[in-house]
């Protein structure tokens, strides 16, 4: 059991590093993950917005067309 845990100790560190975050944080990585991290953030607030959007859009045209009483 103690062999296993040393064995592990040495080699998890080395696993650690072959991480794209960890282990190859170049300039272009860091813009990569820093442009990814805006689209995933922003995109679902501008699908729902876009939704919100149309949806105003299409009762506002339904309104126009709908007979007065």
């Amino acid at each position: 059991m103690k062999l296993l845990v040393a064995t592990a100790a040495l080699i998890l560190p080395t696993v650690a590093q072959a991480c794209a975050v960890c282990g190859a944080a170049t300039e272009n990585n860091q813009m990569a993950f820093l442009a990814m991290t805006l689209f995933m953030s922003l995109m679902p607030l501008a699908a729902i917005g876009g939704i919100a959007w149309w949806v105003w859009r299409r009762t506002k045209a339904l309104d126009a067309e709908a007979p007065d009483y």
